[in-house]
């Protein structure tokens, strides 16, 4: 007989692994993309990445679990889990900290960038 622990579990990595194939399709589907405000670019990146990763947290930390692993398989998985948590915090931290830099210098094809005042060799 199926519990409603089981069927509640089984539903997480359903739904754990829905969104981690929308994440990553979201992630492949905007290579190459670049949009010109960078405060667009910090949501779209947060919108892109955030769903593969909640997906594959939920999928890591319940799976194990449900297919009656060795506590030390779960254990493994379960830092897998909180890997990707700060692996999402670092990727959102640097994406802010490129986002209050401001945009790059733009450069002209064929022409090395100008020199600032102040640096590099004057002739």
């Amino acid at each position: 007989m199926i519990t409603a622990m089981e069927t509640a579990d089984w539903c997480v990595i359903g739904l754990g692994t829905v969104l981690a194939a929308t994440g990553f399709g979201l992630v492949m589907s905007a290579r190459g993309n670049t949009e010109p405000d960078a405060r667009v670019r910090f949501r779209l990146y947060v919108a892109r990445t955030l769903p593969l990763f909640m997906g594959l947290s939920m999928v890591a930390n319940t799976l194990p679990r449900r297919l009656g692993a060795q506590y030390p398989v779960v254990m493994v998985f379960d830092a897998v889990g909180a890997v990707l948590v700060v692996a999402m915090g670092v990727l959102l931290a640097t994406e802010r900290k490129r986002l209050r830099a401001g945009p790059a210098p733009a450069r002209v094809a064929g022409r090395p960038p100008a020199e600032e005042p102040g640096r590099g060799v004057s002739v």
